[in-house]
């Protein structure tokens, strides 16, 4: 698969089952500042062939899911520091739930003071560097918004609001992409209808994908398969609604096929 195909595909994957992340370190009792580390990780239920794409393409490592999972096993893969930044620079473009976040951990290595730099310059640094991650932790609940700090790069204003056709993305990447979010939040069934007049039953394939309002995967995977988004209401007290999809194959514009071949 071409490039640009995996890292379509790996940034499906990422909006599903991936997650950003910077922690905040003091290496050693004396440090004065402390050291802001940025991670970049997928998690899926074991064997998780996904997950070793991803740990093959950006140099990682698959985790022993023993020491990771207690109950049902897990793959996960975790890249930290250069890696990281490196992974989330190559998934940008693809990205479209978690764009903002990983616009928020390029951050932290674009204010990353160097070791020459006074020890007033540093703490400056890292007083920047803890609002970005502060806004990292709050974006995962989704209680406070990330466009005031994003938007502080004026390289990168309105970057988080480009759609796919703005980006240039292929028929190709787009199909690729969807692959990723199915093979995270989505899943395939084969459904039993049985018709009057007929002698035996009617099977045919569908796609159901589902993931936290609002969400421009599951618009996307809509737009481009020619079904519709609905709404899941939560039971909890606490929980969000979620955005889902239902599709088959007598009613979508593209053929199930197309996907097969990208779908690890």
């Amino acid at each position: 698969m071409p490039l640009g195909e995996t890292l379509a595909y790996l940034a499906g994957l990422v909006d599903g089952d991936g997650y950003f992340k910077v922690s905040r370190a003091y290496r050693t009792p004396g440090t004065v500042h402390p050291y802001y580390a940025t991670t970049v990780g997928v998690s899926q239920l074991w064997p998780g062939e996904a997950v070793r794409v991803f740990a093959a393409t950006f140099g990682g490592v698959v985790m022993d899911p023993k020491k990771i999972s207690v109950g049902r096993l897990m793959a996960r893969c975790e890249l930290r520091g250069s890696k990281a930044e490196s992974a989330a620079r190559r998934l940008l473009p693809f990205l479209q739930l978690k764009r903002e976040l990983a616009i928020l951990l390029l951050e932290i290595g674009r204010l990353r003071p160097r070791r020459r730099l006074r020890v007033r310059e540093r703490g400056a640094a890292c007083v920047l560097m803890e609002g970005v991650r502060q806004a990292l932790r709050s974006s995962h609940d989704g209680t406070r918004p990330t466009g005031k700090l994003v938007s502080s790069r004026l390289s990168l204003e309105g970057y988080q609001e480009l759609t796919p056709e703005q980006l240039g993305w292929t028929r190709e990447q787009l199909l690729s992409y969807l692959a990723g979010i199915i093979d995270s939040d989505g899943n395939l069934r084969i459904e039993r209808k049985r018709v009057r007049g007929m002698i035996g039953p009617h099977y045919r394939i569908n796609i159901r994908c589902g993931q936290v309002l609002p969400s421009r995967a599951v618009e996307l995977l809509a737009k481009t398969l020619g079904g519709h988004v609905g709404l899941r209401s939560s039971r909890r007290q606490n929980g969000r609604n979620l955005a889902t999809g239902s599709f088959n194959n007598r009613r979508v514009k593209l053929p199930f096929r197309r996907l097969l071949p990208i779908s690890w």
